[in-house]
């Protein structure tokens, strides 16, 4: 395993969608585009679309105007709701227009966008210092000569947990930014194809685009960056893997481009094949924790496999960081696969965090903790549990009757009535503690509690213990700055 010594440098996330005023239904209310231009859909308000595919007027080019709106399926977490509720543009041109200045509380939700055909930018259009959610939303099949699933032109969209499969463009089949600062976290871009270059994401002029624990791999660029070109802007990469992907000059990464405008590019804690970078002189590329290996994902998708060594190998503060940085709090922040971010002694690099159901049983009920590691040594804040109870809903469950250990009471609960799931979260300082003089490496912890009704249920679940301090990553920065038209260093 190859180490790149770069410094690291924080990531500035926006928010995700919440919406807050009326909801219109699509068909029942009209086609989606009347909905959106009716008098009384109003900024705050969301337009639900039934599962079924749209094609047509009123689903194609549709453009929100100035309304700060959210347009979603009936369920965005549902990947099967997800797959039934398609716009297909069947070649005529994009699905979605977004120049209005929205904010992060518009945009689009839980949608699958097909055959999107447009000369000029990708299926969804972001335009005019829009700052958008487009979140777990699957594009494939579209093409553009700027952007072929997304095109972003001097704004700041926030991309998150979407699937951008199959597309194709001149430049940026994935993802074309031309200004502006996106921020592109937890998503799969894969098998897209540039004739010019930049198969996965192409970005130019000045902004600070930031890819966040993503998985870009398979892409092509014809001549020149098979998954990434980085032209004169500055961008930074995080948690991400890049492999697989191909192009004559700079298969994973190209850091630089026709102009005069310099080009920096951070890039920590990825897992990316370093034959595979090319720096044009003059330009700069810089981190640390990066490492070059087989992701070895499982057969069929993106998920990283048991023997991985993506996993636990993402930024070692994360937890710290992502706390202070990132708009949504580190315990909701969710894989592509909608998993905790955040699951073992680290974060894994990649979009997919390394995940295992594993829950104990006893007399009916089922408890699952997390982070599967008690790190004695860390900065890890909480210990989480969802508890489950066969033939009983969330709402029949005692919260005040929780213990863990039959002595320590979460400092947090919430019921999930839609899935029957009571998650709580126990001070992880106050477990540390409890488990410090454990003599094994592992221990196995017992919740109990009873039901409104007075019958006690108990279950147990096992974790690890990691006792010594590791690499924090202090590692000495080194800038790679004219490297001579070489291939990545």
């Amino acid at each position: 395993m190859k180490m790149l010594n770069m410094s690291l440098v924080a990531v500035v996330a926006a928010v995700g969608c919440t919406a807050w005023g009326t909801t219109f239904y699509v068909p029942a209310d009209g086609t989606l585009q009347a909905v959106i231009d009716r008098g009384d859909c109003k900024s705050g308000d969301e337009i639900e679309l039934a599962a079924g595919t749209y094609s047509g007027p009123g689903y194609l080019n549709v453009d929100f105007g100035v309304k700060n709106i959210l347009v979603r399926s009936a369920d965005p977490d549902d990947p099967e709701v997800v797959a039934a509720t398609v716009i297909d543009c069947q070649g005529a041109g994009r699905a979605f227009v977004i120049q209005g200045g929205q904010t992060a509380e518009a945009g689009l939700a839980g949608l699958t966008i097909i055959n999107g055909n447009r000369s000029s930018n990708g299926a969804v259009y972001v335009n005019n210092w829009s700052t958008p959610t487009i979140s777990r939303c699957v594009i494939r099949n579209c093409t553009g000569m700027m952007g072929g699933a997304i095109a972003v032109s001097n704004a700041s969209p926030t991309i998150e947990r979407c699937q951008l499969v199959g597309n194709s463009a001149t430049s940026g089949a994935g993802i074309y930014i031309t200004g502006g600062s996106p921020v592109i976290k937890n998503c799969i871009i894969s098998n897209n194809v540039a004739s010019h270059g930049a198969g996965a994401i192409y970005s130019l002029n000045i902004g600070h685009p930031v890819v966040w624990h993503c998985t870009i791999t398979d892409n092509y660029g014809t001549g020149n960056a098979g998954a990434i070109w980085c032209s004169s802007t500055n961008m930074g990469i995080y948690g991400t893997i890049l492999w697989n992907n191909n192009a004559t000059k700079g298969p994973e990464i190209l850091v630089g481009g026709a102009g005069s405008l310099s080009t920096v590019v951070d890039m920590s804690y990825c897992n990316v094949l370093l034959s595979g970078i090319y720096i044009l002189p003059q330009r700069i590329l810089s981190g640390v924790g990066n490492i070059e290996v087989d992701p070895m994902f499982t057969e069929g998708d993106w998920r990283l496999s048991a023997e991985s060594l993506c996993i636990d190998a993402g930024d070692p503060d994360y937890g710290a960081f992502a706390a202070d940085a990132l708009a949504q709090a580190k315990e909701d922040e969710k894989d592509f696969y909608g998993n905790p971010r955040l699951s073992g002694a680290a974060v894994d690099i990649g979009a997919a965090e390394y995940f295992v159901e594993d829950v104990g049983e006893a007399e009916g009920a089922n408890v699952r903790l997390w982070p599967k590691v008690i790190n004695l040594r860390g900065q890890q804040k909480f210990l989480f549990c969802t508890i489950t109870l066969g033939g009983h809903g969330s709402d029949e469950i005692d919260v005040d009757s929780i213990l863990l250990e039959g002595t320590l009471e979460p400092v947090w609960t919430k019921k999930f009535n839609r899935v029957n799931e009571l998650v709580v979260r126990f001070d992880m300082d106050s477990v540390a503690k409890m488990v410090m003089d454990h003599p094994a490496d592992t221990v196995t912890l017992v919740v109990q509690g009873a039901l409104l009704n007075g019958e006690a249920f108990e279950a147990s679940d096992t974790l690890k213990i990691y006792r010594q301090k590791g690499n924090q990553g202090n590692n000495k920065n080194q800038n790679v700055k004219d490297n001579s038209n070489k291939k990545g260093k």
